[in-house]
Order: C-alpha cells, then structure tokens, then sequence
C-alpha cells in the first residue's frame, strides 16, 4: 500500500469509527483500582487540591486549547469507576464540565446533559444526525455543538431547549470555541468555512472559506483565530473581520486543532509531524516527526507539549525546541487529544483504554479499559475525569 491510499485509509476509518446502537441508562460502581507503575509520581497532595478546578468549558479546557488546568483533585494514581452513562451510539465528541453538569454529544444525533455526580440524565436535545466530533461549549448559561446535519445549534444549559441554530452548508466537526460573545467554528461540504457568530441570535459576523473541510477547532488568542483546515493550512484570521493575517502549509490535511502558549501555535498535520510555528508571523520554529498521522491535538503544560499519534504513541517535546522528552506506546492509535493536571496526562487510545500517564517521565500510571476505542479527550472538572468512548458509553472516573 503506497503513502497515499494508507493515508485515505486511516482518514476514512477514522471518520468511519462509530458504529452500532444500543439502549441509553445510566450505571455505576465503585471499584477502588490501583495504579501500576512502579512507584507513584511526587505529586502535590496538600490541602489545597481539595478545591476543585474551575469548569471544563470546551474542547481544549481554554480558548488556547492548552488542555491544562491547575489546581484540579482529579485521579492520579488511583480511581473509582462514579458512574457510565450508556447512549444509543457511539461517542467521539469530548465532553465540556460546568456547574456539576456533563454536556456532551453522541452518534446517535442527541446533545446530553448528565448529573456530573451520579450521570443521571437531565435533558437531550435531538438534533437531525450525528454529533461525530462536535464538542460542546459553555458559556453564560448557553450550549453551543455541531452537527453532521450541517448546523451549529445554541442550547439553553439548564433546559434543553433551542436557542437557535445556523446552518452552514457542510458537516460540523469543529469544536466551538466563545469568546467575547463571539462563537469561533468550521465546517466541511459546501461550507468549507471559519465561521464567526454572534453568541447571542446566531447571526453571521464573518466567515472565511478555505479549500476543503474545517475540522480542525479553533484557538482564539489576543484577538487572532487559529485553526487547521483540511486543504493542509494551518490559519491566523483577525477575529474581528475574519482578514487572513497568515497562512501556513503543511504536507497533508490538518484535521489537528491548535494549541497556543508563549507566542507560539503547537499543531499536527497528518503528514505524521507537529508542528511549532510563530503566532505572530506564521514561521516554523520547529517540526517532530511520529511515526504516523497526528490527529489528535496537542497539550501544553509548563514548558512540555504533549501529543499523540496514529502510530500508537504519547510524545512528550521541549515547547521550546521540540526535542524529546519521553515517548510512551499505548497501544494503539491515538486520535484523543491529550489534557493535563496534577503531574499527569490522560489520552484515549484505539487499545480501548482510557491512559493515565506520568507527565514527567511518561510511564504508566494506570489505565481503565472500555468496551472500544476511545477517541473522545477527556475533560477534567467536578474532582473527576470524564471521556467517551466508541463503546457508546460516558465514563466517570473519581
């Protein structure tokens, strides 16, 4: 198999992963399960970790999509399996955490939101196909998440009900972004676009079009959007007007959504590198190359940018020169993006596994199996860890 049909390969059972049906209920159990690694990470246990971390309110925990959070009393080196909330479908879309509620989207076409203590159901709202990759945003007591129905749909938080919706023309994979009263998102099809809403009324502000699909999530920062389209750029748009400020081209699609820190946007490209460009002026500082597409998103955290690839490992490079740090195999593909607290990163993988790692060294601290692959990236609120999984099913791990 040449270079090219292995690459449509991958994208196309990638964008194929989600499948059967099955019956919506909620369960739970509290299996106390320990950590494997050798010995456990120094990790900080004061007092002050007992104060939960703010809200995970979109895709990427920021605007910057940096994937980290401070402060956070999330499971290091031991958990308890809360709660697993079962779906009609596959889940692929990551969830968002806010005032102890879960929203997140399913296959099966329904937003959900779930008691983040015990993931009880609260609302779904139905949309006219799948959530694939859509994850929700939060904001002022608004839902935002796309659909493969080719709109974007605001929801009321605590009800459920519709807000509005703005079709796009193309299917919406892209994760929204709200800044500033300002909804940030792609689209694919016909609609090939950056889209910029107002938050409120779903009005088009500005949309900018691009060669092919957007399903790269956008990362706002200091007033200039980022984001990858698959037409193999890596964009800068004034987030006023949607004026292209730069443009950078990799070698293949980038399905890969950016995250920025320190002046510089960390991104990969399914021609198997990350990327580490000038957010000013779009020049490449530096490039790493996997061994296999990056399609998951990467992670920032003091210093170190974490990534996966479709060639089964977690990388862990220097922000600052891209060399490595650590490389750990998981076992399988990794379309999950990393997130990061407490000295730990957790990813999905396509071994079926949610993965616990040490951010420092990057070995294993644990890893809770599910049903299927996991592609959805977890979010990290509540005190507890949140992901999907292609097995149709929400997990809670505390």
């Amino acid at each position: 198999m040449d270079r090219e049909t292995e690459r449509r390969t991958s994208r196309r059972a990638f964008l194929a992963a989600a499948s059967s049906a099955g019956a919506g209920a909620a369960t739970g159990c509290l299996e106390r399960l320990p950590f494997v690694a050798d010995e456990a990470p120094d990790l900080d246990d004061d007092d002050d970790n007992e104060d939960l971390a703010g809200d995970w309110t979109s895709f990427g925990y920021d605007a910057s999509n940096t994937g980290f959070t401070e402060g956070s009393s999330v499971p290091t080196t031991e958990y308890d399996v809360d709660w697993s909330f079962e779906t009609e479908s596959a889940i692929q879309s990551s969830p968002a955490v806010v005032d102890g509620t879960v929203y997140f989207g399913s296959y099966d076409g329904d937003l959900y939101a779930v008691d983040a203590s015990d993931g009880d159901e609260l609302w779904s709202f139905e949309t006219d196909f799948r959530i694939a990759f859509s994850s929700p945003a939060v904001a002022e007591g608004t839902v935002y998440v796309g659909s493969d129905d080719d709109s974007l749909y605001a929801v009321d938080a605590e009800t459920g009900e519709e807000e509005w919706s703005h079709e796009t023309g193309g299917d919406v994979w892209s994760s929204p972004v709200v800044v500033d009263g300002v909804v940030y998102f792609g689209s694919g099809g016909d609609g090939a676009d950056v889209h910029a809403l107002d938050a409120s009324d779903g009005d088009e502000l500005w949309s900018f079009e691009t060669d092919e699909s957007v399903g790269s999530s956008p990362a706002v920062v200091d007033e200039v959007v980022y984001v990858g389209s698959l037409d193999n750029n890596v964009y800068a748009l004034d987030a006023s007007d949607g004026d292209e400020l730069w443009s950078f081209e990799t070698d293949d699609e980038v399905l890969s959504s950016p995250a920025v820190a320190d002046g510089t946007v960390y991104i990969g490209s399914s021609d198997a590198n990350l990327y580490a460009v000038n957010a000013n002026d779009g020049f490449e500082q530096w490039s790493y190359e996997t061994g296999g597409e990056v399609v998951s998103s990467p992670a920032f955290a003091q210093g170190t940018v974490y990534v996966g690839s479709s060639d089964g490992n977690v990388y862990a490079l220097q922000a600052v020169s891209g060399d490595e740090i650590w490389t750990q195999d998981v076992g399988g593909t990794v379309y999950s993006s990393p997130v990061t607290a407490e000295g730990v990163v957790y990813v999905g993988s396509h071994d079926d596994a949610l993965h616990a790692l040490r951010a420092d060294e990057g070995d294993e601290l644990w890893r809770h199996e599910t049903g299927d692959a996991v592609d959805s990236s977890a979010a990290l609120g509540n005190g507890a860890v949140y992901f999907g999984s292609l097995d149709h099913r929400l997990y809670a791990l505390s």
